[in-house]
């Protein structure tokens, strides 16, 4: 009797399209940009986020505005995004975890994480939509 191949051992298909529909065009203009960025190592990537947060961190120390809560949020996301990437994983799946981190780390995306009350707004959309597609769901 052949025996079947377990299922669960295969990678849902990554669909890039997915991800992107769920973006406002805004967004998705400054997203496909991320995904064209040259590959960083998954050390980079951490070292960015971290960086990002302490970043934010400090500055809120100087304006009451910002989400402190909201920025480790997402960076804990974008952590959890890049344990995902070891191989092998597909060049989509490894695209989307990067563009969603280098989303996150550019101060000046679509609302600037610095310059506006809804600052991590449209990173926390884009980490999300990249964490479901993943499958890596976090809340």
């Amino acid at each position: 009797m052949t025996k079947l191949p377990d299922e669960s051992q295969y990678a849902p298909e990554i669909a890039i399209g997915r991800v992107i529909a769920r973006l406002p065009d805004s967004v998705e203009v400054l997203f496909r940009k991320m995904m064209r960025e040259p590959r960083r190592s998954r050390e980079e990537l951490r070292r960015l986020v971290a960086a990002h947060l302490v970043r934010l961190e400090t500055l809120a120390r100087e304006v009451d505005y910002l989400d402190v809560e909201l920025a480790a949020e997402v960076a804990n996301r974008c952590h959890r995004l890049i344990d995902t990437i070891d191989p092998p994983v597909s060049e989509d799946h490894r695209r989307l975890v990067q563009a969603a981190v280098l989303y996150f780390v550019l101060d000046e995306d679509v609302e600037g994480d610095t310059t506006s009350l809804i600052g991590l707004d449209d990173d926390r959309l884009v980490v999300v939509a990249v964490c479901d597609e993943l499958g890596a769901r976090i809340t």
